[in-house]
């Protein structure tokens, strides 16, 4: 019987390289987002509605789907953003370069509104709409993953996100609140700030429903949170998904029901990633103690400091 005999494969020399990730698939979704999301804003406000009598639940409806479209395309912008890993130096270029435009779009107003064709000024308003509203968003998007940079374990984010939510809560929804008071003394500079949500066009041109913007803050802590959950490997799709449902929600409460005007947005997104990565954290007893007394203490200073505040814009009335 003959002896078997066993012949080793050859080995590649090492050349001690490796090849680079391929990027090519995250680049051409979070160029299709960028795509898709103008397209949008410049397509839905062309759809004129004809001035016949619709029921009112038809009406609800072309305020809710459009709304429900736009912030899909919003928070999958953002995840797609963040998802190509950009560094901290390219973050920054990125940063300024969408700045510039952003500022080039704000001087070029008044030659937009200069142009005497109504065709051609509706092309050029809704055109610098767009770019002003992609700008803004690419650039708190990448201040927003350099901003990520600060937390380094996922265990950080839970408190995070928890002591973000009282703080803006007094910022933008109550009478004390800095974002509050700017959008009832400088609405103007708000809306310049901001990016709006398109809405379909009524008969003559009107807006089926009120304005409603999304402030840069919102926009750079959406891609903070999604970059933390990203370069931690935390539940990314779960906090898409909750991140996409809860402040859709709160965006339709703001556009439907007349008394709620202003919404803090980092309630919803903080209750989204808390939720989606629940499971995650990995606290040990005496840190969720420290975190529970934590938070009874901002929640404590922040109502404190609401009732105090109010008390004293009642009597100064």
């Amino acid at each position: 019987m003959n002896p078997t005999t066993e012949t080793a494969l050859p080995v590649p020399p090492d050349t001690g390289t490796t090849k680079p990730p391929d990027n090519r698939a995250a680049i051409k979704q979070a160029a299709l987002a960028i795509v898709y999301y103008g397209l949008f804003q410049a397509c839905l406000p062309l759809i004129r509605i004809p001035a016949v009598r619709l029921p009112g639940f038809v009406l609800l409806l072309l305020v809710i789907l459009p709304t429900m479209a736009f912030m899909f395309l919003q928070v999958r912008l953002a995840l797609s953003i963040v998802s190509l890993r950009p560094s901290n130096k390219l973050c920054c270029l990125l940063a300024v370069a969408a700045l510039g435009v952003l500022f080039l779009d704000t001087m070029a107003s008044p030659l937009v509104y200069s142009a005497h064709n109504h065709t051609i000024l509706l092309a050029l308003v809704l055109t610098q709409q767009v770019v002003h509203d992609i700008s803004l968003t690419l650039a708190c998007t990448f201040f927003g993953i350099l901003l990520s940079a600060i937390i380094r374990d996922k265990n950080t984010l839970l408190p995070v996100a928890f002591i973000a939510m009282p703080i803006d809560y007094l910022g933008a929804m109550t009478p004390i609140g800095f974002t509050n008071n700017m959008l009832k003394a400088h609405p103007g500079i708000v809306k310049a700030a901001a990016v709006s949500i398109p809405k379909l066009s009524g008969p003559h041109g009107i807006s089926l429903s009120p304005i409603a913007l999304i402030g840069p803050g919102d926009a750079l802590f959406m891609a903070f949170y999604f970059a933390v959950v990203v370069r931690l490997s935390l539940n990314t799709k779960e906090t898409f998904w909750w991140m996409y449902w809860l402040l859709t929600a709160s965006m339709l409460a703001v556009l439907v029901i007349p008394w709620f005007y202003a919404l803090a947005a980092l309630v919803p997104m903080g209750v989204a990633v808390i939720l989606a990565n629940k499971n995650r954290f990995t606290l040990t007893r005496s840190e969720w103690f420290a975190f529970l007394y934590a938070g009874i203490f901002v929640l404590c200073l922040a109502v404190g400091f609401y009732l105090f505040s109010h008390a004293k814009l009642m009597g100064g009335h």
